[in-house]
């Protein structure tokens, strides 16, 4: 592995590392001219920093010697360079809660197996969904998302009895968007497969009864 010679690399790449996790994707580095990390639920003290690696830059030597003089330092990806990311105090924090977290997924076997456990993931629970005659998918099958499957009961006036059924459970956090309604199922990297199986089984159980 290429030396990063930033300290707050580790930020930006535990966001690569999260997110492209979610679908078992890697990132091709050269094919990029720079890559801005958002803010994730997994990295809640996040702050947005570039990083520079050895041999092959993730923001581009062309792109910072474009950078206007007239942009704020603060906002100065070119300063932020020359400043080894540490123009500002780094939040420390925030370093090491991405170091555990980056550590986690390299334990779980890295990118690809994490990606692999999570399509499976997914295809258990859309399996249902697509079988169960109480549910619905909200989004076209090509469209679905391995992390958030939305759906709905068919019938509203099952709600009261299914939401009962994912209570005892012990299910929680599985109301869907105020914008759409319905469900949402997370299926974020740390939740293990047997919490699918107990969804579905709720699910299973509101159709036989």
């Amino acid at each position: 592995m290429r030396k990063i010679i930033l300290i707050i690399s580790l930020l930006v790449l535990t966001s690569i590392v999260v997110n492209h996790a979610m679908a078992g994707e890697e990132i091709l580095y050269s094919k990029v001219k720079t890559i801005e990390p958002g803010e994730t639920d997994g990295q809640y003290c996040f702050v947005k920093v570039i990083i520079k690696q050895k041999g092959d830059n993730i923001i581009k030597e062309e792109i910072l010697n474009k950078i206007s003089n007239t942009v704020p330092s603060m906002l100065s990806y070119k300063i932020q360079a020359e400043k080894d990311s540490m123009f500002n105090t780094p939040p420390v924090f925030a370093v090491y809660t991405s170091m555990l977290n980056m550590r986690w997924v390299e334990s779980k076997g890295g990118i690809e197996k994490l990606g692999e456990h999570n399509m499976h993931k997914a295809k258990l629970l859309y399996g249902e969904i697509d079988r169960n005659s109480k549910f619905v998918g909200f989004a076209a099958k090509e469209d679905r998302s391995d992390m958030n499957a939305t759906f709905n009961l068919i019938n509203q006036n099952d709600t009261e009895a299914f939401d009962g059924l994912c209570n005892a459970a012990g299910i929680s956090g599985l109301k869907g968007h105020r914008s759409v309604g319905g469900y949402r199922a997370s299926m974020y990297n740390a939740l293990p497969i047997e919490s699918v199986d107990v969804l579905i089984k709720c699910m299973k159980s509101l159709e036989k009864n």
